[in-house]
């Protein structure tokens, strides 16, 4: 992404947005129905296309994007909730009931890996809604592509281990999806041990 010009990075965001829009609120209305939380952090939130609904929902949202052309193309009352910075600049606050880190991490430097995952889960309270591009997975900007395993296992040495039931539920509803399809094999839901929720 970052090798885009400026205009190209808009026109990409712009395109995002409108295309995903409907597949996205209906993947925010699964997850609010099939997980308990109030507060939310999203990590790598673009044009908030999951804070917008859950913020409709009544839920606490905060954002984190780290390319500022994102916000000519998110509605002003979104901006006022997104921190426009890298990841690793954003405060560390929470923790979080969910946290939301959605086709992210294969756009981050591979050395950065590890940093990312104890960004999210130095956040997590309860869950974490994870997705990310597998090796051979095309896509603008993709530079970090690494099979499941690798992300699970370093959750997993954090004490954030994958919710199986809700991972199959999640997934069976996304099967719908005509466009976000990728969605449909790379998403996960992980909860951190000892949250107490069921």
């Amino acid at each position: 992404m970052s090798t885009l010009s400026k205009e190209d990075r808009e026109r990409w965001f712009k395109h995002r947005h409108r295309k995903y829009r409907s597949e996205y609120r209906s993947f925010a209305k699964e997850i609010l129905e099939l997980l308990s939380f109030t507060t939310v952090f999203d990590l790598g939130c673009a044009t908030g296309l999951l804070m917008e609904p859950f913020i409709e929902a009544g839920k606490e949202v905060l954002g984190v994007e780290k390319d500022p052309v994102a916000r000519d193309c998110t509605s002003l009352e979104l901006q006022q909730k997104i921190l426009y910075q890298d990841f690793a600049e954003a405060p560390l606050s929470g923790p979080f009931d969910l946290v939301v880190c959605i086709e992210v991490a294969e756009h981050i430097e591979p050395f950065r890996s590890v940093e990312l995952v104890d960004a999210l889960c130095s956040r997590i309270g309860s869950y974490l809604l994870f997705s990310a591009a597998p090796p051979g997975q095309p896509g603008v900007g993709h530079i970090n592509c690494r099979p499941h395993r690798e992300w699970l296992h370093w959750f997993s040495a954090r004490r954030v281990h994958e919710c199986l039931e809700e991972t199959k539920q999640i997934r069976g509803h996304l099967q719908s999806f005509k466009r976000a399809t990728w969605l449909q094999h790379n998403t996960f839901v992980l909860r951190k041990d000892g949250s107490g929720i069921i």
